[in-house]
């Protein structure tokens, strides 16, 4: 039975008050965008008005038990948008991170940033842990939770080996030369 099918802004599908957790099921396939999807999709964000119309997200409330605190979503159609916007956003934080000598009000806002865009974590009790689940396949949750943790969102996590030759990272650093 679908429940809702209202078109909404990214903001509101990554939003903190939400507290939607996704979750990529194994069946689905692994994360394949490449060069070109990434691209296109920087460019449609970038060059469109308000609005643009991204495709549809098809999610399945997979929450055991009822928690105004969160709601955990198996992510159905839609998944290598989300991972990759994730990843977009991802980049964005890490460039905004990296601006020398921010005033306070600056880095309040960049604080705000890590709880509100970091769309990709959420805060309970200064734990962090991800908003996205990818699924394992090609080790991208792995490299996922590398990539989170190497900017400082998430507790140390290990380098997995050849990391930096699969797609997410590349998509980090496509997303960051942007």
């Amino acid at each position: 039975m679908i429940k809702n099918a209202d078109p909404r802004a990214i903001t509101r599908i990554f939003t903190r008050e939400a507290n939607w957790y996704y979750r990529i099921p194994m069946y689905q396939r692994a994360y394949t965008w490449g060069q070109n999807e990434w691209t296109t999709l920087f460019n449609d964000l970038t060059e469109n008005d308000n609005g643009y119309f991204l495709g549809s997200i098809i999610c399945v409330n997979s929450s055991m038990v009822t928690d105004d605190r969160r709601t955990d979503l198996q992510l159905i159609d839609g998944q290598q948008r989300i991972t990759s916007l994730s990843i977009l956003l991802l980049a964005i934080y890490s460039k905004l991170k990296a601006i020398p000598d921010l005033n306070e009000n600056q880095k309040d806002k960049l604080k705000d940033i890590k709880k509100e865009l970091v769309l990709l974590t959420d805060e309970d009790n200064d734990i962090y842990s991800p908003r996205l689940t990818l699924q394992i396949q090609d080790s991208n949750n792995a490299d996922y939770l590398y990539l989170l943790s190497s900017e400082g969102l998430l507790d140390a996590q290990p380098k997995p080996k050849k990391c930096g030759l699969r797609r997410i990272i590349k998509a980090f650093r496509c997303f960051s030369n942007c």
